[in-house]
C-alpha cells in the first residue's frame, strides 16, 4: 500500500511531468529536448512503484534540472533537495532566484519563505527568523504560512520570549492588517490568542523551576487576560497556591476549570480531592463531586465520587453507587472500580474479570486531538503532531451532551 510521503511523490512526479510538457508548449525546440526527457519521468515513477525512493528521488532531480526556465520549476527541485538533506543545494537556488532583477514582489514572497524554511532545517534560526519577519511586515503573499513556520522556530527553541513578543503585535494590530492577511481574523486571532496563553504557560514553568515564583504567577495571570479560556492558566495557578499550602485558593482556581474546559476538567479531580482532604473538608468534597456529576457525568468524577462514598459509608455503599452509574452509563473505568471493591472478599471468578477489564484499560488510547486524530497515553497541551495547542482533550469517559450543556452556561456567566 502506497504510504502518504510516496503519494507526496508521485503528486510531485506529475506536477513536474505537467511543468515540462508546458514548456515544451511554449517552445518548438525546448517541446523537443522536453519529448527526450520523458523516459526520466516514467523510469521514476517506476521506481517509486517498486519502492526505490531514493532512486526515485534521483531521477525527479534529474529531470527538474533539465528543465530549469520556470520559478515553479526551481522551487520543486530546491524542494526536493531539502528533502534529501542536501539543504546547501536548495539555498542556492533560492539565492539565485532572488537575483532576479524583474521579479515579481509575490514570487519573492514565496522564495524568501522557502528560504527561510532551508536554514530552520539546518539550525538557522536566527537566519530565518529575519526572513519571516520581514514577510510579516510586507502586505504581499501568504503572510499566515509566514507567521506559523516563526512560531515552529520559536516553540522548537523555546524562545516564549520572542513567540509573545511576536504574537502580541500582531495581535495588537488594526483591523485592516487582519483583513489582509486573513479572510477569517475573528476566528485566527481566537485561536493565536489561545497560543500565546500557553506561551505564557510555558514561561510561568520557567519560572516555577527557577523558584520564581512571583514572576510564575504573572504570567499565568497575564495567560488568563489573553485567553480568559485558559484552563491551563487557572490548573497551573492552582499547583503554586497548593505548593504555598493555600488550599482554598487553590480550589476556587480548579473549580474554576469546570466553566472553562469541561473535557479537561475531570483530570484535575485528583488535585481537588487532595485540596479538601489537606483542609480535612469531607462533607463539602463530598457535596461538590455530587454537585459536578450532575452537571457533567464522567467517569473518573465517579471514582472520586465513589471513593469518597466507600470510605464515609462503607463497601456496600460503594458498590450500590456504581452498579448504579453504570446502569446509567456504560464506563469501563467505573467497572474496573466496582470489580475491585467486589473482589476484596477474594473471589477468583471476580479476580479474573478485574484483571481482565484492568488489562483492557491499559490498552486504551486516553488521550485524542480534536483537530488532526493524534492519540496516546498522556496529555500533552500541544499535539506533537499538528502543532494545534490546546486540541487535545480525554478521548472517552464523558457525557458530551452534558459537556455541551456545560459549555454553554459558561457562556451565558462569562457574557
Amino acid at each position: 500500500m502506497m504510504s502518504l510521503q510516496d503519494l507526496l511523490i508521485l503528486i510531485l512526479f506529475v506536477a513536474a511531468l505537467a511543468i515540462g510538457w508546458l514548456l515544451g508548449r511554449r517552445e518548438k525546440t525546448k517541446s523537443n529536448e522536453d519529448t527526450k526527457s520523458q523516459p526520466s519521468y516514467f523510469s521514476g515513477i517506476n521506481y517509486l512503484l517498486n519502492e526505490e525512493k531514493n532512486e526515485a528521488i534521483d531521477s525527479l532531480i534529474s529531470v527538474l534540472e533539465k528543465n530549469t526556465d520556470s520559478i515553479d520549476t526551481h522551487l520543486v527541485l530546491a524542494h526536493m533537495l531539502r528533502r534529501r538533506g542536501e539543504v546547501e543545494r536548495a539555498i542556492q537556488i533560492h539565492q539565485n532566484l532572488l537575483s532576479v532583477s524583474d521579479l515579481n514582489p509575490l514570487d519573492r514572497h514565496r522564495i524568501n519563505l522557502e528560504l527561510a524554511r532551508n536554514y530552520g532545517s539546518i539550525g538557522l534560526y536566527d537566519r530565518a527568523e529575519a526572513l519571516l519577519i520581514k514577510e510579516i511586515e510586507s502586505d504581499v503573499g501568504d503572510q499566515k504560512a509566514s507567521f506559523q513556520y516563526l512560531l515552529e522556530i520559536y516553540q522548537d527553541t523555546r524562545e516564549w520570549g520572542r513567540a509573545i513578543e511576536v504574537s502580541e503585535q500582531i495581535i495588537g494590530r488594526d483591523g485592516n492588517f487582519w483583513r489582509n492577511i486573513w479572510p477569517r481574523p475573528r476566528y485566527l486571532e481566537d485561536k493565536l490568542r489561545r497560543a500565546v496563553a500557553h506561551f505564557y504557560c510555558e514561561l510561568a514553568n520557567e519560572n516555577f523551576q527557577k523558584s520564581k515564583i512571583r514572576a510564575a504567577k504573572k504570567n499565568l495571570k497575564r495567560a488568563l487576560q489573553i485567553d480568559a479560556q485558559s484552563a491551563r492558566a487557572n490548573i497551573q495557578l492552582a499547583q503554586l497556591y497548593m505548593a504555598a499550602a493555600d488550599f482554598r485558593t487553590a480550589i476556587k482556581r480548579l473549580q474554576y476549570v469546570k466553566r472553562q474546559d469541561p473535557e479537561l476538567f475531570p483530570e484535575i479531580i485528583p488535585q481537588l480531592v487532595g485540596c479538601y482532604r489537606e483542609l480535612d473538608d469531607e462533607r463539602g468534597l463530598s457535596a461538590y463531586l455530587y454537585s459536578a456529576m450532575a452537571d457533567i457525568p464522567s467517569g473518573k468524577l465517579a471514582l472520586a465520587l465513589g471513593e469518597v462514598i466507600t470510605k464515609n459509608e462503607g463497601l456496600e455503599a460503594g458498590i450500590r453507587f456504581f452498579t448504579t452509574e453504570l446502569n446509567k452509563r456504560p464506563s469501563l473505568l467505573e467497572l474496573e472500580y466496582l470489580l475491585g471493591l467486589i473482589t476484596r472478599n477474594d473471589e477468583e471468578p471476580n479476580n479474573t474479570i478485574h484483571a481482565v477489564v484492568t488489562a483492557l484499560l491499559l490498552d486504551q488510547h486516553q488521550y485524542c486531538c480534536t483537530n488532526c486524530g493524534f492519540s496516546g497515553v498522556t496529555l500533552h497541551w500541544l499535539c506533537p503532531s499538528c502543532k494545534e495547542w490546546g486540541c487535545i482533550k480525554p478521548s472517552f469517559e464523558l457525557d458530551k451532551s452534558a459537556v455541551a450543556s456545560e459549555s454553554r452556561l459558561a457562556l451565558k456567566k462569562d457574557g
